[in-house]
């Protein structure tokens, strides 16, 4: 449960880091298609213009006059539903295919794509004609004396032109998908090193050995973890190792007829067998002594001189004689 708990937060916190990823480079993108799509839209309206523009010039036709000769470059065009619309700089409408009566139209200059053509050159919009009552994408471009403007009915053909096309959706979907499972594996391969060493932490604390019951991941992680747990149990085999000889070692004091002890630098008990004890109160004549006394006993005042006199000047380890308590006899030393 440890390990499919941390594993879920860490693919929690790779899931949430990845989706805002996607999220932004989706969004990026969408509105890449979406631009781009909208510029070859314009680009074909440009060109329905331009081409216009040069028709009105190759055929000296006059502005301010009738402009009827330009139906017959309309039906040229491939599109269906083409509008083209001529306007003077005034607003004023010259041309319109799309209505009979154009000199009757409504003065242009406030429409949105006209507006924009007159400040920047060109302009586009997506609104609803207040000339027919349909919705067109209009597209208006600014020449000397006039404006022309092509327009497509917005349609379900328009809007398919418009559209970002549903393939580039499913392979970042697909993407998606695949980086979530991948996403999957690299989580719980990490999780698996990381929930083994907190296994091992736990079995350490509390003495016991540790055998994981699968092995670490091939990662630097796991390398590791293995590494540790080695070492670790193979200072408890040590520390077994010792103890056994350490009883070994008790085992032969216990069987010599001699007082044996062992202490430390600090003069602390480490071994003694039971006859030290013996001999030990045989000497004071107190039955109440235990090994750790040697060094309180004034019988035995003149060990512990010597082994200070060996700490304070720094001839530590030294060889000292192995006193033997059965054989001492008082102050002086023997043995």
């Amino acid at each position: 449960m440890a390990r499919k708990s941390f594993r879920d937060k860490l693919f929690l916190y790779y899931s949430l880091l990845f989706i805002a990823f996607a999220f932004i480079t989706l969004a990026y993108q969408f509105y890449r298609e979406k631009d781009y799509k909208t510029k070859s839209l314009n680009n074909t309206l440009d060109e329905i213009a331009e081409i216009t523009n040069r028709f009105i010039i190759l055929n000296r036709l006059n502005v301010t006059d009738s402009l009827a000769k330009v139906d017959s470059l309309v039906s040229l065009f491939p599109q269906n539903d083409l509008r083209i619309t001529v306007i003077l700089n005034d607003g004023t409408v010259k041309y319109d295919n799309f209505i009979m009566s154009w000199d009757l139209m409504d003065n242009h200059l406030s429409r949105p794509e006209v507006k924009e053509a007159r400040l920047y050159g060109t302009g586009s919009a997506v609104r609803k004609s207040e000339s027919t009552g349909i919705t067109h994408y209009y597209y208006a471009k600014r020449y000397n004396n006039y404006i022309v403007r092509a327009a497509l009915i917005y349609d379900i053909g328009t809007i398919k032109l418009l559209k970002v096309g549903a393939g580039y959706i499913i392979a970042i979907a697909v993407l998606f998908v695949l980086v979530w499972a991948f996403l999957l594996i690299i989580t719980d391969k990490f999780s698996q090193s990381i929930t083994l060493l907190r296994d091992f932490t736990i079995k350490t604390s509390r003495n016991a050995q540790f055998r994981p019951g699968y092995k670490f991941p091939d990662n630097e992680l796991g390398t590791i973890g293995s590494e540790i747990t080695q070492m670790y149990n193979n200072l408890l085999k040590t520390r077994d190792e010792l103890s056994v000889a350490k009883e070994k070692l008790f085992n032969h004091l216990n069987v010599l007829n001699e007082g044996v002890a062992f202490f430390s630098r600090d003069m602390s008990l480490i071994l003694a067998n039971q006859h030290f004890s013996q001999f030990l109160n045989l000497i004071a004549d107190d039955t109440g002594l235990t090994a750790g006394d040697l060094f309180s006993i004034n019988q035995f005042e003149p060990v512990k001189s010597f082994v200070l006199k060996e700490i304070s000047e720094n001839r530590i380890p030294f060889e000292v004689p192995v006193w033997n308590t059965r054989s001492f006899q008082g102050p002086g030393i023997s043995g």
